[in-house]
């Protein structure tokens, strides 16, 4: 019986103790962080801008070098050296605007998910502020009815 009841008051203690209040702001920033949907747009907009930056970099030219060095001895046990190095490089001259074409395609998928994740992030914020108001609302309705606040109906979910 002891320890039900300490076990009871250790569990109400803690529960208790982590109750805090939350400003608008903490609500918002609450549902950034445990949003999926944004965490998602966040990575595709990532993938995005390093997917311009590498179409940008498409313009440049290819630069590739090779080096061989060889020692070996013969029948006669003579020391024998080889040695062999290349160096090449290519540019697309004209290529039917397919390089400026993709970049202007890279950009554009970039501004794109931009404005989305900018959407995701304003519904949150919308969405947050909604909640907030209705909860604000349905409390001082209850006190100006005189009608007890029941915490149960008043709850939202994000």
């Amino acid at each position: 019986m002891k320890k039900q009841i300490l076990f009871l008051i250790f569990t109400f203690g803690t529960i208790f103790s982590y109750s805090q209040t939350y400003t608008l702001a903490d609500c918002i920033n609450y549902a950034y962080a445990h949003r999926t949907e944004l965490q998602k747009q966040e990575s595709a907009q990532s993938y995005y801008n390093k997917d311009y930056s590498y179409s940008k970099l498409g313009l440049l030219p290819s630069v590739s070098g090779k080096s061989n060095y060889q020692l070996s001895y013969d029948r006669k046990n003579e020391l024998t050296q080889s040695a062999t190095t290349e160096l090449a490089s290519e540019l697309i001259l004209f290529n039917g605007f397919q390089l400026f074409n993709s970049i202007k395609q890279s950009a554009l998928l970039k501004d794109r998910n931009k404005t989305y994740t900018e959407k995701i992030r304003n519904d949150i914020k919308l969405k947050s502020r909604k909640y907030i108001t209705a909860f604000c609302l349905h409390k001082q309705i209850s006190r100006f009815l005189k009608i007890p606040y029941n915490r149960q109906s008043s709850k939202f979910h994000l």
